[in-house]
């Protein structure tokens, strides 16, 4: 039993991660991630340790510019994932009022 519960853990923690992401757009995932991504720099810069990332990030303004940049790809992966739910609930209305009449 604890064996195959050792064996199965990756099986078990990953379909309870990905199982809730089915119903997501891919292209909401990869702005999401990318303006995650884009974040990281962002914040460092803006923290004063941009310069060990990199020379360009020791400037304050590139930490803004990043900043905007990630803003901008995690609000823009809002816009499929909000048109999927439209989706979903307008053919969820639609087979509702094709078995109501």
């Amino acid at each position: 039993m604890v064996v195959n519960a050792i064996r199965d853990w990756p099986r078990t923690v990953l379909s309870g991660i990905i199982a809730p992401m089915k119903n997501l757009p891919l292209s909401f995932i990869v702005m999401e991630f990318l303006g995650l991504l884009c974040l990281v720099p962002a914040v460092a810069s803006l923290a004063g340790f941009g310069a060990l990332l990199h020379p360009i990030l020791a400037d304050s303004g590139a930490g803004i510019a990043a900043l905007v940049t990630a803003v901008s790809l995690i609000i823009s992966g809002f816009f499929p994932f909000v048109l999927r739910r439209l989706m979903v609930q307008e053919e969820e209305q639609d087979a509702a009022n094709h078995r109501g009449g």
